[in-house]
């Protein structure tokens, strides 16, 4: 989140600010006249049970800042404004001696600063893990407001919050966040809150995300891959970009309404035995046509499409034609 310096090359003598008092030689920076209003963005009031600042209060700091022309950052005081969304005063920029401060041209940028709650008056560029919106946003929300013009005649400007928070609700799955150079990345199981600096790209492929979350669009994104209740709880790599459920059991069917289901566990095959390697023709009469067969324990699929029991237990025609395509019921 850097700020935008630009620096004036060339300009007329009455473009540039007039110090208030004559450059001494042995002074590093002269004092100049500055007016400002600073307010604070009014978001929704509140994202998932986190309250989002809508005032000043006490504490609060506002840092303005440009290390290129201004001798030091100038610090102001809110003291006196709690409560309300804005500040304006009257003051004085320290600009390093031979820097021009141009009205229209030179960029000055603005952060909160509050020790005891948001930050140190540095933006938030770091992927922090936090155990609850509202901890992320006191401890890791970062209000400013870059890259803002200055004006002899008075500037005025709007801190806007720069950290977005990211819910994750995801099966032991890797997930890249990248800001910048910084390059994070976390294996989430289950649900995760993380706070991130506005401009990070989040990729997780095995469920073909990728997005740059920025503030500006909302504060909090969320997520989430729930497994099938039929399938085992994550996700399994098959291939570049190909990820699949398992399912928890093995393919069944059931002859009176000709239905195919997956078995509720892995374990689970027709009539719960393990003793047989036959299944006789008249399998109807002690299984009954509304049980469910473990098709691929004990069945084929036969001529005409449906499941047979008749054959010997590993003795299985082939499911597919000869283009490599499912057949029978199993399409």
């Amino acid at each position: 989140m850097s700020s935008l310096i630009m620096m004036a090359t060339s300009c007329q003598k009455d473009d540039s600010t007039s110090p208030s008092a004559p450059i001494d030689g042995d002074m590093e920076y002269v004092s100049v006249p500055f007016s400002i209003t600073v307010g604070i963005a009014q978001l929704d009031g509140s994202i998932g049970g986190g309250e989002v600042k809508q005032t000043f209060t006490a504490g609060d700091v506002i840092i303005i800042s440009n290390p290129d022309v201004l001798y030091e950052p100038l610090a102001i005081s809110t003291d006196g404004s709690e409560g309300r969304a804005s500040v304006s005063v009257d003051t004085e920029l320290k600009v390093r001696k031979g820097a021009e401060l141009v009205t229209g041209i030179t960029k000055l940028s603005a952060v909160l600063k509050n020790g005891s709650n948001y930050n140190n008056g540095k933006r938030f560029v770091d992927v922090k893990k936090i155990p609850s919106l509202a901890e992320g946003l006191e401890k890791y929300g970062c209000w400013v407001c870059d890259g803002f013009t200055y004006r002899a005649e008075g500037c005025a400007v709007t801190l806007a919050q720069s950290t977005v928070f990211l819910n994750l609700n995801l099966f032991r799955t890797t997930v890249s966040m990248k800001y910048g150079v910084a390059d994070y990345s976390e294996i989430v199981d289950g649900e995760c809150l993380y706070a991130l600096p506005s401009g990070t790209v989040v990729e997780c492929k095995c469920i073909n995300f990728q997005q740059r979350l920025e503030a500006k669009e909302k504060l909090l994104y969320r997520v989430e891959c729930l497994a099938p209740e039929q399938c085992l709880p994550a996700l399994f790599s098959i291939g570049e970009g190909k990820y699949v459920f398992f399912s928890k059991g093995n393919l069944q069917y059931r002859p009176m309404d000709g239905s195919w289901r997956i078995a509720p566990q892995q374990y689970h095959s027709c009539f719960g035995s393990t003793g047989y390697t036959v299944v006789g023709d008249d399998y109807s009469e002690w299984m009954g046509d509304d049980k469910w067969t473990d098709v691929f324990r004990w069945g084929s699929i036969m001529e005409g499409g449906n499941p047979s029991l008749t054959i010997r237990y590993g003795d299985y025609d082939a499911f597919v034609d000869d283009d490599g395509k499912l057949k029978g019921v199993c399409a």
